[in-house]
């Protein structure tokens, strides 16, 4: 069940993200409350904890309120908040074929295109300036080193 996969800091993550206010004066021991700032009667019910056995249906529950108020498809906000604590580039792959496939040179040149995108945007994070010499910013280096690619996401038309 991918509700259960999501973390708490997701939770939480999507919904400041999103707009929804932590309500202090009405929090628990066993939960927090997020309203709508525009609509208080929106009230979303969080646990505290993962450790709680409803943990994954409560998350669950979440993300259908959450769907039903944004408009979106319940599995389209749980995988969301599956990934809020992620930085995600998503990058629309060129010459797709109707199956929605890429041959592999294409593909290729997309892979390097986002690996060029992602170093740019780490060496400007670490030292903003005009131009950088390849291979001087080890600490952005390092970061590329770090990223994972991913899988489409599930329903995606692109």
């Amino acid at each position: 069940m991918l509700a259960r996969t999501v973390s708490l800091g997701g939770v939480h993550a999507y919904l400041r993200a999103s707009g929804w206010v932590r309500d202090d004066s009405s929090r628990r021991e066993s939960a927090d409350i997020y309203l709508r700032p525009e609509d208080n009667r929106e009230a979303a019910i969080i646990p505290t904890s993962e450790a709680y056995a409803d943990y994954g249906t409560r998350t669950y529950q979440v993300a259908e309120q959450i769907g039903r108020v944004e408009r979106r498809r319940r599995l389209t906000v749980l995988t969301d908040l599956a990934y809020a604590e992620s930085d995600i580039v998503r990058v629309r792959l060129p010459n797709a074929h109707a199956d929605n496939t890429l041959g592999l040179t294409d593909a290729m040149s997309v892979l390097e295109a986002a690996r060029d995108l992602l170093l740019a945007a780490a060496c400007s994070a670490d030292r903003p300036q005009r131009m950088y010499r390849a291979g001087r910013n080890k600490l952005a280096a390092r970061y590329l080193s770090s990223v994972r690619l991913g899988h489409s996401e599930p329903g995606s038309d692109m």
